[in-house]
């Protein structure tokens, strides 16, 4: 069960990049999840439910318009030796300013 729940707050990593930190330390004991990590689990998952509305607004009054792009990769465990996901994302931030 530690395991299926993990890998569905990974997808959630995608949108709250606050928890990746969390989310990779806990991913390293999913072979053998003891009670302190699934204790853990049980706070991101609390964690998340309480931010699920938050929202990160781009712009400011006088402004454009501002333009977010946006790369993600994941790897679902392809390293044959560790047996690890790996997750990453780059955003660009661009705007300008009308006069």
């Amino acid at each position: 069960m530690y395991i299926q729940v993990l890998g569905s707050i990974i997808y959630a990593t995608q949108t709250h990049s606050d928890i990746q930190h969390a989310i990779g330390v806990l991913s390293q004991f999913g072979a053998n999840p003891g009670k302190v990590h699934l204790e853990a689990l049980k706070y991101v998952l609390r964690y998340l439910n309480g931010t699920a509305y938050f929202a990160l607004i781009l712009g400011w009054k006088g402004t454009d318009g501002i333009n977010l792009i946006g790369w993600t990769n994941l790897d679902w465990a392809q390293d044959t030796d560790m047996q690890k996901s790996i997750s990453g994302f780059v955003f660009n931030v661009a705007g300008s300013k009308v006069d």
